[in-house]
């Protein structure tokens, strides 16, 4: 797991000088907007589901996270079950008629207690996260490292990189797609 204090290894060319403990408050802030507006940080379930019973809780298995988003819930054939989201709530339709164990694919976002974040994830996204990371710090004032064009440039190229991260995983992830039959 990267801690956010390693973020300063990647934003210290840009911010001399900077406390280690400012850094990891603005990746913490960053990590949670980043993962909140994408499905980049996920992860797999298998669920037990009962005969009869349609509602479950879920959890996260990655520590210090909350489920943002269900992506996909599928049978052990890899057929997909139709279902609903409530925050860590799962309720699946049709009712299930035979106790099995479904495939379920989560988004998930760290939470205010985090401190870290898994390792492929940190190295996969670590130019969308250090863009975040300098548009925090370059917008704090009274700070030797205060300049609010630089913030202003940093934030467009994050916001860029999220953009480009959610045209992937819609293009990516048949989930997520939204697809309307012709009426010809």
């Amino acid at each position: 797991m990267a801690d956010y204090t390693e973020f300063t290894s990647l934003v210290n060319n840009f911010v001399p000088n900077i406390p280690p403990f400012v850094v990891a408050k603005a990746a913490q802030q960053c990590s949670q907007d980043f993962f909140g507006r994408t499905t980049e940080l996920q992860e797999q379930q298998t669920l037990s589901v009962t005969e009869g019973k349609r509602k479950y809780t879920l959890r996260p298995q990655t520590a210090d996270t909350f489920i943002n988003l269900v992506l996909s819930v599928e049978d052990d054939k890899g057929r997909e079950i139709a279902f609903c989201q409530h925050a860590n709530e799962l309720v699946l339709d049709p009712i299930p008629r035979k106790n099995e164990d479904l495939t379920i694919r989560l988004a998930l976002c760290p939470n205010l207690e985090s401190s870290e974040i898994p390792d492929d994830v940190y190295f996969r996204h670590s130019t969308p996260l250090r863009y975040g990371v300098l548009a925090i710090l370059k917008a704090q004032p009274n700070t030797e490292w205060y300049h609010p064009q630089e913030a202003a440039s940093y934030r467009a190229m994050y916001e860029q990189e999220i953009s480009q991260s959610k045209i992937l995983q819609y293009t990516t992830n048949p989930y997520l797609k939204m697809e309307i039959d012709s009426f010809n």
